[in-house]
């Protein structure tokens, strides 16, 4: 099983790396984050709808509507409309880098204030490296920062807070990924799509072409709601999760040459530096943190 665990990984990490591409070829086809997010959860929470009638009263009872309606911010629809607005305004490099490479640095300032982590070079490497990967890829060498660029870099940021909250207190109210998985979609669906249909109604998404919004449903509705979780389960469950994280730094750079295929978005050689350099980042913090003594707080994105 250990071969089919690893390949289980590998489509997962393709999957993830692939929405910053398909979030852009999106905007580029008149579809913003709020449209790419209706489109997502209209279809998701229809086809996991069953598993949440099977799942969600037990769900709903042991963790309460508070704690599943904040889930479905930071984790579900919320999370998805900012991450993907993101790419209405900037390139795919810089999602694909900011996005994970923020993280390490959110999880180190949330468990130090929810939780009283101490702060050690052993836990601060890994995300001091992505952080000064994300200097090299947005601020050094010359790089020209257009205005709307700032607008998307923004977003990246605030995206970046959100998961890293979500998997912080998915962990901390010991909710199951699958119990989320089951719960989110349904949840996202009804809280977003009422809002979406007041402000932006149907016409965006009809007037887009039908391979864009297709494209959209399949990747995302599917996909990654779907498919990913799943794959990134059984992968954790066959070869480990030290294994899995171990691979899970190489999604920016595969998303950039994702981006660079599927939406022709060249880079410059410090953009390119600045994604491998966050790239190390994550590997050398999931490394530290397979290797330091376990504590009781969660265990959060900085630790995969």
């Amino acid at each position: 099983m250990k071969s089919f665990g690893i390949i289980a990984a590998l489509g997962a990490i393709v999957i993830f790396a692939g929405s910053p591409a398909i979030g852009r070829s999106g905007s580029a086809n008149g579809l913003n984050g709020l449209d790419q997010t209706a489109i997502r959860y209209a279809f998701s929470s229809l086809v996991l709808l069953p598993l949440t009638i099977w799942y969600g009263r037990a769900v709903l009872a042991r963790h309460g509507w508070f704690k599943l309606v904040a889930l479905s911010v930071l984790g579900g629809a919320g999370y998805n409309a900012v991450y993907m607005s993101g790419f209405v305004f900037a390139p795919v490099a810089y999602g694909a880098a900011l996005v994970p490479g923020l993280q390490p640095i959110f999880a180190l300032v949330l468990l130090r204030f929810l939780f009283g982590d101490r702060l050690s070079l052993r836990v601060a490497i890994g995300p001091i490296i992505c952080l000064f990967g994300l200097f090299v890829l947005t601020a050094a060498g010359g790089v020209k920062l257009e205005p709307a660029h700032h607008t998307g870099i923004g977003l990246f940021v605030l995206a970046a807070l959100l998961w890293c909250s979500y998997t912080v207190v998915l962990k901390a109210w010991q909710v199951d990924p699958h119990e989320a998985l089951a719960t989110t979609a349904l949840i996202s669906a009804l809280a977003f799509l009422p809002f979406y249909f007041a402000v932006r109604g149907v016409a965006p998404v009809l007037a887009a072409p039908l391979h864009a919004s297709l494209l959209q449903l399949v990747h995302h509705g599917i996909l990654v709601g779907i498919a990913a979780t799943y794959l990134y389960s059984f992968a954790v469950k066959n070869v480990g999760s030290f294994t899995v994280s171990s691979l899970l730094p190489a999604t920016p750079i595969l998303a950039i040459v994702i981006g660079w295929w599927l939406v022709d978005e060249s880079l410059t050689l410090e953009q390119i530096i600045g994604v491998a350099i966050v790239s190390a980042g994550l590997l050398v913090g999931t490394w530290l943190a397979a290797r330091r003594p376990q504590s009781p707080r969660p265990v959060t994105a900085a630790d995969r």
